[in-house]
Protein backbone atom coordinates (compact mmCIF):
# COMPACT_ATOMS: atom_id res chain seq x y z
CA UNK A 1 0.00 0.00 0.00
CA UNK A 2 1.11 3.29 -1.12
CA UNK A 3 1.82 6.34 1.54
CA UNK A 4 -0.60 9.04 0.66
CA UNK A 5 0.37 11.85 3.19
CA UNK A 6 -1.21 15.41 3.58
CA UNK A 7 0.70 18.58 4.85
CA UNK A 8 -2.55 20.51 5.30
CA UNK A 9 -2.40 24.78 4.59
CA UNK A 10 -6.02 25.05 6.61
CA UNK A 11 -8.03 23.17 8.67
CA UNK A 12 -10.52 22.50 6.10
CA UNK A 13 -7.76 20.83 4.07
CA UNK A 14 -7.12 18.71 7.07
CA UNK A 15 -11.03 18.01 8.30
CA UNK A 16 -10.75 16.40 4.69
CA UNK A 17 -7.60 14.30 5.20
CA UNK A 18 -8.98 13.16 8.05
CA UNK A 19 -11.99 12.23 6.64
CA UNK A 20 -10.41 10.24 4.23
CA UNK A 21 -8.04 8.33 6.91
CA UNK A 22 -4.72 10.17 5.09
CA UNK A 23 -1.48 10.57 6.88
CA UNK A 24 -1.34 14.08 7.94
CA UNK A 25 2.02 16.28 8.99
CA UNK A 26 2.52 19.93 10.17
CA UNK A 27 5.96 19.57 8.74
CA UNK A 28 7.85 17.28 6.33
CA UNK A 29 8.62 14.42 8.84
CA UNK A 30 12.80 13.14 7.55
CA UNK A 31 15.21 14.64 5.44
CA UNK A 32 14.40 15.81 1.90
CA UNK A 33 16.50 16.52 -1.33
CA UNK A 34 15.58 19.01 -3.91
CA UNK A 35 16.88 16.84 -7.31
CA UNK A 36 18.50 19.34 -10.15
CA UNK A 37 21.65 17.17 -10.51
CA UNK A 38 23.15 13.53 -10.51
CA UNK A 39 25.06 14.38 -7.44
CA UNK A 40 21.39 15.11 -5.77
CA UNK A 41 19.92 11.85 -7.07
CA UNK A 42 22.98 9.47 -5.45
CA UNK A 43 22.56 11.69 -1.91
CA UNK A 44 18.75 10.72 -1.70
CA UNK A 45 19.77 7.15 -2.37
CA UNK A 46 22.30 7.11 -0.04
CA UNK A 47 19.62 9.11 2.89
CA UNK A 48 16.96 6.09 1.77
CA UNK A 49 19.93 3.37 1.88
CA UNK A 50 20.97 4.67 5.33
CA UNK A 51 17.75 6.10 7.22
CA UNK A 52 14.95 4.06 5.51
CA UNK A 53 13.55 6.59 4.08
CA UNK A 54 13.83 9.88 2.03
CA UNK A 55 11.83 12.45 0.93
CA UNK A 56 12.55 13.86 -2.58
CA UNK A 57 11.34 16.99 -4.55
CA UNK A 58 12.25 17.88 -8.64
CA UNK A 59 11.35 21.90 -9.89
CA UNK A 60 10.11 20.46 -12.70
CA UNK A 61 9.16 16.65 -12.37
CA UNK A 62 11.12 14.13 -14.37
CA UNK A 63 10.54 10.71 -14.58
CA UNK A 64 14.43 10.20 -15.05
CA UNK A 65 15.94 10.84 -11.79
CA UNK A 66 12.61 8.77 -10.15
CA UNK A 67 13.20 5.89 -11.87
CA UNK A 68 16.62 5.81 -11.01
CA UNK A 69 15.92 5.92 -7.32
CA UNK A 70 13.35 3.19 -7.73
CA UNK A 71 15.54 1.48 -9.42
CA UNK A 72 18.30 1.67 -6.96
CA UNK A 73 16.39 1.36 -3.57
CA UNK A 74 13.55 -0.84 -4.19
CA UNK A 75 12.74 -2.96 -1.53
CA UNK A 76 16.22 -1.08 0.65
CA UNK A 77 14.54 2.26 1.51
CA UNK A 78 11.58 4.29 1.14
CA UNK A 79 11.44 7.39 -1.61
CA UNK A 80 8.13 9.53 -0.57
CA UNK A 81 7.77 11.87 -3.51
CA UNK A 82 6.93 15.67 -2.39
CA UNK A 83 4.56 16.77 -5.17
CA UNK A 84 2.26 19.97 -5.51
CA UNK A 85 -0.50 18.65 -7.02
CA UNK A 86 -2.52 15.39 -8.31
CA UNK A 87 -0.97 15.02 -11.53
CA UNK A 88 2.82 14.92 -10.27
CA UNK A 89 1.25 12.27 -7.85
CA UNK A 90 -0.17 9.89 -10.10
CA UNK A 91 3.21 10.29 -12.18
CA UNK A 92 4.98 9.37 -8.83
CA UNK A 93 3.20 6.76 -7.79
CA UNK A 94 2.92 5.05 -11.30
CA UNK A 95 6.60 5.33 -12.49
CA UNK A 96 8.31 1.85 -14.02
CA UNK A 97 5.00 0.83 -12.25
CA UNK A 98 6.24 0.17 -9.24
CA UNK A 99 6.04 3.95 -8.19
CA UNK A 100 7.18 5.58 -5.63
CA UNK A 101 6.56 4.16 -2.08
CA UNK A 102 3.55 7.17 -1.68
CA UNK A 103 3.53 10.71 -2.34
CA UNK A 104 3.62 13.92 0.02
CA UNK A 105 0.85 16.41 -0.87
CA UNK A 106 0.79 20.02 0.49
CA UNK A 107 -2.29 21.77 -0.42
CA UNK A 108 -4.88 24.38 0.84
CA UNK A 109 -7.58 22.44 -1.25
CA UNK A 110 -9.70 20.07 0.02
CA UNK A 111 -11.04 18.01 -3.21
CA UNK A 112 -7.23 17.30 -4.18
CA UNK A 113 -7.58 15.33 -0.80
CA UNK A 114 -10.27 13.55 -2.15
CA UNK A 115 -8.71 12.81 -5.48
CA UNK A 116 -5.57 12.12 -3.86
CA UNK A 117 -7.01 9.19 -1.94
CA UNK A 118 -8.69 7.84 -4.82
CA UNK A 119 -5.35 7.14 -5.55
CA UNK A 120 -4.85 4.34 -2.75
CA UNK A 121 -5.43 1.74 -4.98
CA UNK A 122 -2.67 2.73 -7.49
CA UNK A 123 -0.48 -0.13 -8.23
CA UNK A 124 -2.62 -2.02 -5.42
CA UNK A 125 -3.04 -5.25 -7.34
CA UNK A 126 0.69 -7.17 -7.46
CA UNK A 127 0.35 -10.06 -9.64
CA UNK A 128 3.41 -13.08 -8.62
CA UNK A 129 5.21 -14.49 -12.20
CA UNK A 130 6.25 -18.02 -11.52
CA UNK A 131 8.32 -19.68 -14.30
CA UNK A 132 6.63 -21.89 -16.68
CA UNK A 133 7.61 -24.33 -20.01
CA UNK A 134 6.30 -23.97 -23.04
CA UNK A 135 5.24 -27.29 -24.25
CA UNK A 136 4.06 -26.24 -28.17
CA UNK A 137 4.00 -23.62 -29.78
CA UNK A 138 0.27 -23.60 -32.23
CA UNK A 139 -0.43 -20.95 -34.93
Amino acid sequence: MKELIILPKNEETRKSAQLFNLKIVDKLPGEMVNIKLKKDEEKAEQIALEKGVVYISCEDWKILPLENLIAKCNGKGKIIAVVKNISEAKLALQTMELGSDGVLLETANPGEVEELASLSNVNAVKLELKEAKVMTVKP
